[in-house]
């Protein structure tokens, strides 16, 4: 399974499902790298690492923290992650292993579009994140590609696609500021601030 995912990803669900080419992804990934160089990155859902392994082996990381639901996925990313300190680990957005604040950088690709409750997503990747802590991440979202909206209104156990309209103030809400939007395909993308909270963390 992780082995086609990595083979499927790029080549055929990119462009086909999200109307989007890899290097949108690429692109992201390696600002999330960048922008955690000498700190720790965190990576949920972390998949394979298709997009991140390649970046990481020069990347100047204190420490890379890929989390992900599905085994075979954690698996095939500890095969091609080169770098030290890694954690990876089996385990659920919602319930990341992780000490408050303890990012510098959350990196959430292709994986919102999962969770039913996105508002309890948002305030975990907060909740991980030190204050000025950025967030990135990409998820697609109706109402952007016919193709998408098409597919998503056919499947048997539908996910939950973000709202364009909406989704910068479900951000605010969750604890960020400084929230830069974009629409490629069927995606959108964002880059966010975690803002302190009130007890400074």
């Amino acid at each position: 399974m992780a082995r086609t995912y990595d083979l499927l990803l790029p080549r055929f669900l990119l462009p086909r499902r999200f109307a989007v080419r890899r290097q949108i992804l690429d692109r992201l990934h390696a600002r999330a790298v960048e922008a955690a160089r000498g700190g720790l990155l965190l990576d949920v859902p972390s998949g394979t690492a298709v997009f991140t392994a390649p970046l990481l082996p020069q990347a100047g990381l204190r420490a890379y923290v890929g989390v992900d639901l599905a085994l075979p996925m954690l698996q095939r990313a500890e095969r091609r992650l080169r770098m030290r300190p890694l954690l990876l680990v089996r385990g659920d957005l919602l319930a990341l292993p992780l000490a408050e604040s303890a990012a510098d950088v959350a990196l959430c690709s292709l994986g919102l579009q999962f969770i039913p409750d996105r508002g309890l997503a948002l305030q975990a990747l907060r909740r991980a994140l030190r204050p000025g802590g950025l967030c990135l991440g990409a998820a697609p979202a109706l109402g952007l590609f016919d193709g998408y909206d098409r597919r998503h209104s056919t499947r048997p156990n539908p996910d939950f696609p973000l709202a364009a309209d909406t989704f910068a103030s479900e951000l605010a809400e969750a604890g960020f500021r400084d929230v830069v939007i974009s629409k490629e395909g069927a995606l959108i993308l964002w880059e966010a601030v975690a803002a302190p909270r009130a007890d400074g963390r």
